[in-house]
């Protein structure tokens, strides 16, 4: 039996814009990807991933170009080869 069901993609992820009724759990699917560009603007207008989230941003930070360098010295030594390894 085959059934179709519209859905958007976004963010490694696929969300289903109507539950599909009369599945069974753990049912095998096919995605194909429509990529009318127009179409999937307007879809991602109404989506929930169209939200962008920022709850981990002060978790992240930027570098210096001090602290780039720094740590390129550092880890320098990790492109060394040994040669009484090989």
């Amino acid at each position: 039996m085959f059934k179709s069901v519209e859905g958007i993609y976004a963010q490694g992820a696929i969300k289903l814009l109507q539950k599909p009724e009369n599945i069974p759990p753990n049912t095998k699917v096919i995605v194909t990807f429509l990529t009318d560009i127009q179409e999937s603007k307007e879809l991602n207008k109404n989506s929930d991933f169209a939200q962008e989230y920022h709850d981990l941003d002060y978790l992240a930070g930027t570098w210096s170009e001090e602290d780039e360098l720094e740590f390129i010295n550092n880890t320098n030594y990790f492109n060394q080869i040994d040669p009484k390894l090989w």
